[in-house]
């Protein structure tokens, strides 16, 4: 099942729940399919016990999970998702629904809604295990809390009410908002400042702590109710309601600007694990997502029909949403279809992947190998390469001229989609006397421009172009160890990675490269670079390493493979915030993928039991990686 999935409903009965000590919230549970355990990216059936329509869910952390609903209704997992459980909340039947949820640590968390006749706040300090009513006296629902502090939180709802605590909710302050329209979501990036959305398009921001809010509403952008808000920085929102909208500002709410979906009906709920990275759900289990910024946003498959209310990712690719009848739904492979094997058409071992654009790639490999897809994988067909020798790298300025690296110093290249490719930098006289630019092995090429490339291999060899191909020459890298892979975010600055954990450095186009140690001996196979200050490289025992801020050193980035006997091949970064990376443990191929910058990293089922050797992502929701025995796995 693509994404997200959700299984068939199962009877339960008031006696089960009885028998739990817990209330009897409904006479049957919504089964659900999530990812069990945390962190693989298999799916496993999982029960909400509720058939209520939860409206809004809280994840402190990826195993610890909160939702609320109708009827006083909460349920909650500190396993992930294997199994939630019915809590059990004062005078629950008394309330009308619980409309929102905080949770600013893994046991405090914060629900508010309304009764019959007011608004209400319940709160637990210890993970649910009790929850108790807050000092509310207000009589306007309430539809939303957020709490950017364990004792600080802003809720609102109707008529613009919005009040907030300072005291773990000892006492809550009501705050001018100059509104009567309905308030339905909030969001606080810091303590001090939050955003909340509301009907007629109303959107309010405060810098102060809530003392004063300010109109950011703007009848031309939109002027239908808005349901939601997240907030993946103090400047950075997405705003989500009726009619599939989605507003953006990234100038602390000045503007907003229309975000494009398939979205056409109401979007309930949004969560971000990143400034580029986020999710929104709505009615009829629809699912949209986007990892550049809110520039394009993609259907994903959710499995279920039911409206979805609220979602929440606690880490990056992990994700739950809830919704109507007791649904929850969740992923760990960031919403995506995960991997899917592609026919190369060959057996050979296949080294290195470019892709100028998301439907069209080459590979190379073994035996001179070169593979070639115009239609995003449904079919490779082969490319004569003339050579024997492995080629181990490629790439792709543009869509009709790529360079292909391999042993013995070679360099090809195509300037017409790959009918034919040329050999360079090589001459044979009349009595078969060859010299070339280079008899080491070339392990990795990066062409920054359709003239400008780099090659680095064996025994620290750096070759140059600048013109296109057509000479070549040999520029001095300080280095001895052999490099395997190299990546040029400019013309003028490149990074080449190693043996031993060498990285070799320019920033004037080659005439002078320093090399320093990144890792503490650990090989590095891989390197990829957003712009020349943010560069990712992956290598042996599960190594992962980012540029640090000054340009020189390299920081550790913890991973399910950190210290392992994990080989990570190669890494791809299409964007600062997305990048994936391949390799191959006890002779599976692993990936990985990380949603904020490499902070935070979630294992993805690859499909394959080979070595994965390279991976290429044209975009940050399309990537290609090849290996062993022609394997191509792609995701998309």
């Amino acid at each position: 099942m693509p994404g997200w999935a959700r299984g068939k409903r199962v009877l339960l009965t008031a006696l089960v729940l009885a028998l739990a000590g817990l209330p009897a919230v409904g006479g049957r549970g919504a089964t659900v399919v999530a990812a069990s355990p945390r962190g693989s990216s298999g799916w496993g059936t999982q029960n909400s016990l509720v058939q209520h329509t939860l409206k809004a869910v809280a994840c402190p952390t990826a195993r610890a999970c909160y939702a609320a609903g109708d009827d006083g209704t909460i349920v909650g997992t500190t396993d992930g998702g294997k199994g939630w459980r019915a809590q059990r909340i004062p005078l629950s039947g008394s309330y009308g629904s619980l409309g929102g949820i905080a949770c600013p640590t893994a046991g405090r968390c914060y629900a508010v809604g309304q009764s019959t006749t007011a608004g209400v706040v319940v709160a637990t300090t210890n993970g649910g295990a009790s929850w108790t009513s807050q000092a509310y006296s207000g009589h306007d629902s309430l539809a939303a809390v957020a709490c950017p502090g364990s004792g600080t939180c802003y809720a609102v709802g109707d008529n613009g009410t919005i009040v907030t605590t300072t005291d773990g909710g000892a006492s809550w302050t009501a705050r001018p908002s100059d509104q009567t329209n309905n308030l339905t979501g909030v969001a606080c990036p810091t303590v001090a400042t939050c955003y909340a959305v509301g009907t007629a398009g109303t959107l309010l921001t405060t810098t102060d702590g809530g003392h004063s809010w300010r109109d950011r509403s703007n009848p031309t952008v939109t002027r239908v109710a808005l349901k939601a808000v997240a907030c993946p920085s103090a400047t950075t929102c997405y705003a989500v309601g009726e009619s599939g909208t989605i507003l953006t500002t990234t100038n602390g709410g000045a503007s907003w600007t229309t975000c494009h979906s398939s979205a056409i009906y109401t979007l309930s709920g949004v969560a971000c694990v990143s400034a580029a990275a986020c999710y929104a759900v709505g009615d009829f289990g629809k699912l949209v997502a986007t990892t550049d910024g809110g520039r394009s946003w993609r259907d994903q498959t959710a499995g279920t029909n039911s409206g979805l209310r609220g979602v929440a990712c606690p880490a990056a690719g992990t994700c739950d949403a809830v919704g109507e009848d007791g649904t929850i739904v969740a992923t760990t492979d960031a919403g995506g279809r995960g991997w899917q094997s592609q026919d190369s058409g060959t057996t050979q071992v296949l080294d290195g992947v470019a892709c100028p654009t998301t439907r069209a790639c080459y590979a190379v490999g073994a035996g001179g190998a070169i593979v070639y897809t115009r239609d995003g994988g449904r079919t490779w067909d082969g490319q004569a390469s003339g050579m024997d020798a492995t080629l181990n790298s490629i790439s792709c300025p543009a869509l009709r001229i790529c360079y292909a690296t391999g042993n013995g110093g070679t360099i090809l290249t195509t300037t017409d989609e790959g009918d034919t490719w040329k050999r360079q930098a090589y001459h044979k006289d009349a009595d078969d006397n060859v010299t070339t630019v280079t008899r080491e092995d070339l392990n990795g090429v990066a062409c920054p421009s359709a003239r400008v490339c780099y090659a680095a291999g064996s025994r620290g060899a750096i070759v140059a172009t600048t013109d296109g191909g057509r000479t070549w020459r040999t520029q001095l890298s300080s280095a001895s160890d052999d490099f395997y892979d190299l990546a040029c975010p400019n013309t003028r600055t490149c990074y080449a990675v190693g043996a031993n954990g060498t990285v070799a450095s320019t920033t004037n186009g080659g005439r002078t490269w320093r090399s320093r140690a990144a890792t503490d001996g650990k090989e590095l196979h891989g390197v990829s670079c957003v712009d020349a200050a943010a560069c990712v490289a992956a290598g042996f025992y599960g190594t992962l390493v980012r540029l640090a801020a000054d340009g020189r050193h390299w920081s550790p980035l913890k991973n399910p493979y950190s210290d392992s006997y994990a080989e990570l091949r190669g890494v791809s970064c299409p964007t600062a915030a997305v990048c994936y990376a391949v390799g191959v443990t006890a002779d599976s191929g692993i990936a990985l993928a990380s949603l904020d910058g490499g902070r935070t990293w979630s294992n993805q089922t690859s499909g394959v039991s080979v070595r994965l050797y390279h991976v290429a992502c044209p975009s940050a929701s399309a990537c290609y990686a090849v290996g062993a025995r022609g394997t191509i796995v792609a995701r998309s």
